[in-house]
């Protein structure tokens, strides 16, 4: 009988070999004196949690909800080709989307975003900012991907949601629920 080493991992292949991934130099060093500078974070802005929230509610439990979401995982390259670009290959890997609706009964599409969410700010008013929206939108674009941005039209009552690709728009205010049928209407015909 084989003894059971806790520190080892083995892949799922047949033919797998044993990987220790115990670092005893490193685990036998006191890492305290860095350890209480760490914190439990927030992983989502009360913002993006807010719209989530009303696009769950909207769409309802038939879909999964993920959010600060790899771009790169979201929208990856096809196998074999590389960004020669550095400044586009750090944007890529580095770009969060901030929400990722997935619809689990689409057959061989169920593990692929069906429609993705970006919260605007004034925030994205500033060149920069723009330029690296415009990035995000041409890569998601070409993925064919239906993406949709939101943004405070007039905070905190109205929200104006639109996709860049064409001139559709809903005004939605959350407090009266004003639009709320026109809005449900504009997230479906967006859904994959």
């Amino acid at each position: 009988m084989t003894a059971y080493n806790h520190n080892a991992v083995y892949t799922s292949h047949t033919t797998s070999i044993q990987a220790n991934f115990h670092q005893s130099e490193f685990f036998e060093q006191d890492t305290h004196f860095f350890t209480a500078d760490f914190e439990r974070g927030e992983l989502i802005s009360g913002y993006a949690l807010s719209i989530l929230e009303l696009v769950r509610g909207i769409l309802g439990e038939n879909y999964w909800y993920f959010t600060e979401f790899p771009l790169q995982i979201a929208c990856p390259k096809s196998e074999g080709v590389y960004l020669e670009d550095k400044t586009l290959w750090q944007f890529w890997v580095n770009s969060r989307v901030d929400i990722i609706v997935m619809n689990p009964h689409l057959g061989e599409n169920c593990r692929k975003a069906c429609l993705m969410l970006e919260c605007q700010s004034p925030w994205h008013d500033l060149e920069d900012t723009q330029r690296r929206d415009h990035t995000k939108f041409d890569i998601i674009a070409s993925t064919k991907t239906p993406l949709i941005y939101v943004r405070y039209a007039d905070y905190p009552r109205i929200l104006r949601f639109w996709s860049q690709g064409n001139s559709d728009e809903v005004f939605y205010n959350p407090f009266t629920q004003d639009r709320k049928t026109e809005l449900k209407e504009f997230f479906t015909s967006y859904c994959l």
